[in-house]
């Protein structure tokens, strides 16, 4: 077939095309979703678990093992990547292209609700994590002062700018970092506690014990359903250095007598970044 002889007899349709092929083209241009560092990475969510107290050894087999047999029954899960260290857990779970990462981490938070009587109940909550190579931090603010503390920064950061910056228009997620927080510390006299015959653990057990606030169920007085709830939660340091520890031999013994109570800064530690790989 002669193309210069059929474009010449079929010049109408030669112009049909050419106007079909223009008009696709902007349209594409128009409506394609273009990026500088397009996402090929296959869905990815991270949950990192938190366990105080824990060593590694205990967070693999207690938290670790459940866990990775339940979501190993994930619809899509492709690979399963898991991290025990001391006091925390971090989980990599990588899903099918197909799979919708929003859809995996609600499953996945189906999944922990299930599963939540198999785990130990020291843990803290987990928190279920989607990452992409898009979520890098397009603004870094600082904090500087030459009068105040690095905790009162935090506090300024923590209760004044986060809702502010929280509220911008266009605005994904903000988060703090660096500062120190605030935090109780006890310090034992492990010559006193033992006179009493105390442990750092049982003292550690017993603070946990009354530092509860928690829903107590619900009663049914005069025909009406009522919800109970207890707060015993410590507020003051003083409350504190008054609490009774019981001892070995059935009575109590106030906290402040064997354990010296301030308020301090938590230590920096480390920091951990889920990210894609």
């Amino acid at each position: 077939m002669d193309f210069g002889r059929f474009s010449i007899e079929k010049k109408y349709v030669i112009l049909a095309l050419m106007i079909a092929i223009l008009v696709f083209g902007i349209f594409s241009k128009m409506t394609m979703n273009t990026q500088l560092s397009p996402d090929t990475s296959p869905p990815m969510v991270t949950v990192v678990v938190p366990y105080p107290g824990a060593s590694a050894k205990d967070v693999s087999a207690d938290v670790a093992k459940p866990m990775e047999e339940a979501f190993a029954k994930l619809e899509g899960i492709s690979d399963i990547k898991s991290v025990s260290q001391d006091f925390i857990g971090v989980f990599n779970l990588t899903f099918d292209y197909a799979t919708d990462v929003n859809q995996a981490a609600i499953d996945i938070q189906n999944t922990l609700t299930r599963i939540k009587q198999e785990l130990p109940q020291t843990i803290e909550e987990p928190q279920v994590l989607k990452f992409s190579t898009s979520d890098m931090p397009i603004i870094t603010i600082g904090l500087l002062s030459d009068t105040l503390e690095m905790n009162a920064l935090r506090n300024i950061a923590d209760k004044n700018l986060l809702a502010e910056f929280q509220l911008v228009e266009g605005v994904a997620a903000v988060e703090i970092f660096g500062g120190y927080n605030p935090q109780v510390q006890v310090a034992i006299d492990k010559i006193k506690a033992a006179s009493y015959g105390l442990s750092p653990e049982k003292v550690a057990h017993t603070l946990s014990v009354y530092n509860v606030t928690a829903p107590g169920g619900q009663i049914t007085y005069d025909g009406r359903d009522l919800l109970v709830r207890i707060e015993d939660s410590i507020e003051d340091l003083e409350a504190l250095r008054n609490i009774g520890i019981p001892t070995q031999g059935g009575g109590l013994v106030s906290l402040g007598s064997f354990a010296e109570i301030s308020l301090g800064t938590q230590d920096k530690g480390f920091r951990l970044f889920p990210a894609r790989r």
